[in-house]
């Protein structure tokens, strides 16, 4: 199954005065659920952001203050550019 990330409709809204930071990528089996820019992941891209929710479901390191694995290296707009950015052969643009 071919597998895509893509922004939000959060990430085109201009509305600011929101509390509640949304997500401003996601990711689906249907290019059609994303919004404006859609990339589509290679395998590599597919394991990367696997393991990225893998680490982000894991929680928070108590011992050592800190998120744990990628979820510590990558702030999720971070993952988002480094899932998109070319020369990394995560993903191609769709």
């Amino acid at each position: 199954m071919e597998r895509y990330i893509g922004r939000t409709s959060a990430y085109y809204d201009d509305d600011d005065d929101c509390v509640f930071t949304p997500d401003l990528w996601t990711d689906s089996d249907n290019p059609a659920d994303l919004a404006g820019e859609v990339h589509k992941l290679t395998e590599s891209g597919e394991k990367l952001l696997d393991d990225y929710y893998w680490d982000l479901g894991a929680g928070y390191d108590l011992c050592h203050g800190r998120a744990q694995g990628l979820a510590d290296k990558f702030s999720r707009e971070e993952m988002w550019e480094h899932l998109t950015n070319p020369e990394n052969g995560y993903s191609t643009k769709f």
